[in-house]
């Protein structure tokens, strides 16, 4: 349906006659911190975009213009001084991690699970009267402005290369001249430059890039980045700036900063994230966190917000779809179960981007952390080897019997080494990163037995943690499975420990009391 005069002047209406500087026209910020002409315009806004969003086919180009002119307008101004807040550490843990502990067992010793002595409930009550969930995931942000398709690609593209594979998009060039410095006070011009319509396009194409290459928020935030470096150089005021202004038009919430003599992009986020700097907004009470780790004092921010914006979130629920670059394979064997060993691979694309991955947690819950790792989906690569190898190897068996082979693989397959002796600090890894990297520790394990168990058998698992370890719980369809177990609202969860090398199912490592774990069941 095409834009007619009425919904013209409806717009118009909204966004303030002409494109003179509202700055003029403002009232004063009020005792409270807000300016009431903005927040009626987002209001307004806001109101409105829920029918015009349906209706609107035509023009969408000259309506982000105008919204774009209004946020550049109340720029002018709106500048705070604001301190950087230091990074805040991965805690540490409250007592010592616990070492593994091995059972000792014969060389000779035949493909036989030990058995638990008694079936035993361990309370959890005292502890953790419900167990901790994730929040749900909502939907990615959109634009406030509906975003026109792009058009048919141009013969000669421009090349971007991201995560081991090329994504060709029309040709663009900077919309600031090499080599020029910007200020402070040119931040407003700056924005109005940016959305005078060049970049609609390319809005459009990150858009489809996002929703075709099944882009998380962080993916698609580090794919922004890595587009207009490629169009404005890397590190230089306009490649930060136009990065804003996309993520922005995405409808994510982010702030503009100038500090140390640059521009700055500031992204929102729920999650709490570690070792990286962050800042404080007016009264928003939301961290700030700038996309590159700088630390930078007397930081001037834009207190303006852009209608509609949502706050990054670090969920990886989907990954993106990344070139495949398969590892050098290496043998993964079980002491107990000899005909369970396998040649594994993973691809070291996801590698690299799990590596930019922001360790985080939910409100200030570090169960939220690992269980984010765990919930986090296995790579097309490697869940392609789960099926093809290891599927076989467990093909008509009982749940017990598969969670029996799984568990030993995985205390007996990998080394197993403190975070602290290999990175220097608390570090956890994806699934696939423990089939990587030459050792894990107790929490990694449980993370990749958890994924594993879920796959293989379509069982609960649970998390459980424990004052310096974690291990798992397995909820199994039958009930006549002995050994140690938690209720988990009023279910029965066996005790699975992927780092109490050569025990089985059931039984719980020596020194842990299970009375005193908390509990994360996974979904």
């Amino acid at each position: 349906m095409r834009l007619t005069k009425m919904h013209i002047a409806a717009m118009t209406l909204l966004l303030g006659a002409g494109t003179s500087p509202v700055v003029a026209q403002a009232p004063q910020r009020q005792a409270g911190g807000t300016n009431e002409s903005y927040e009626e315009f987002r209001k307004k806004t806001r109101e409105s975009f829920g029918s015009f969003r349906e209706k609107a086919h035509e023009d969408y180009q000259s309506f982000r213009k105008e919204i774009n002119q209004r946020y550049a307008d109340w720029m002018e101004g709106k500048w705070t001084p604001s301190d950087v807040h230091d990074p805040i550490d991965i805690p540490e843990p409250e007592v010592k991690p616990v070492p593994p502990v091995v059972l000792p067992v014969k060389e000779d010793e035949p493909d036989v699970e030990p058995e638990p002595v008694e079936e035993k409930e361990i309370p959890t009550v005292v502890v953790v009267p419900e167990p901790v969930v994730l929040p749900l995931l909502e939907p990615q942000p959109q634009p406030i402005v509906p975003v026109a398709p792009p058009v048919t690609a141009p013969v000669v593209p421009m090349s971007v290369y991201y995560l081991g594979t090329t994504i060709n998009l029309s040709p663009y060039q900077s919309w600031l001249s090499e080599g020029h410095k910007l200020s402070l006070a040119d931040m407003p011009q700056a924005w109005t430059t940016m959305s005078d319509g060049r970049y609609e396009q390319l809005l459009a194409e990150c858009l489809r890039e996002r929703t075709d290459r099944n882009m998380c928020d962080w993916a698609y935030l580090c794919f922004l980045q890595t587009v207009t470096d490629r169009i404005c150089g890397a590190d230089t005021d306009a490649s930060r700036l136009l990065t804003a202004y996309l993520f922005a038009q995405s409808g994510y919430k982010m702030r503009l900063g100038w500090g140390g003599g640059k521009a700055m992009m500031l992204f929102a986020s729920d999650y709490l994230i570690y070792n990286t700097p962050y800042y404080f907004v007016g009264n928003d009470p939301e961290r700030y966190y700038p996309f590159v780790k700088e630390k930078i004092d007397n930081v001037d921010i834009c207190d303006i917000a852009f209608p509609e914006e949502h706050a990054l979130s670090l969920r990886l629920d989907r990954l993106p779809i990344v070139g495949e670059e398969a590892t050098e394979p290496r043998k993964l064997s079980s002491r107990r179960y000899s005909a369970f060993s396998l040649d594994m691979s993973v691809n070291k694309n996801m590698i690299d981007f799990f590596d930019t991955y922001p360790t985080s947690e939910i409100n200030y819950d570090m169960m939220t952390r690992w269980g984010m790792y765990a919930q986090t989906p296995l790579t097309e690569m490697v869940a392609w080897q789960v099926e093809e190898k290891m599927r076989p190897l467990v093909a008509d068996m009982s749940q017990l019997d598969v969670v029996k082979r799984l568990l030993n693989w995985v205390q007996t397959a990998f080394k197993y080494e403190y975070d602290e002796v290999v990175w220097g600090y608390d570090r956890a890894f994806f699934a696939e990163e423990s089939l990587f990297y030459p050792y894990c520790d107790c929490e990694d394990r449980s993370i990749l037995f958890s994924q594993l168990v879920r796959r293989l058998t379509d069982a609960r698992v649970a998390l459980i943690l424990y004052p310096g370890h974690m291990a798992t719980a397995v909820k199994f369809d039958s009930q006549d499975v002995k050994g140690d177990y938690i209720t988990i609202n009023g279910e029965k969860y066996t005790v699975c420990d992927p780092t109490f090398v050569n025990a089985g199912v059931g039984m719980t490592m020596t020194g842990m009391d299970n009375a005193q774990v908390t509990a994360l069941v996974l979904q």
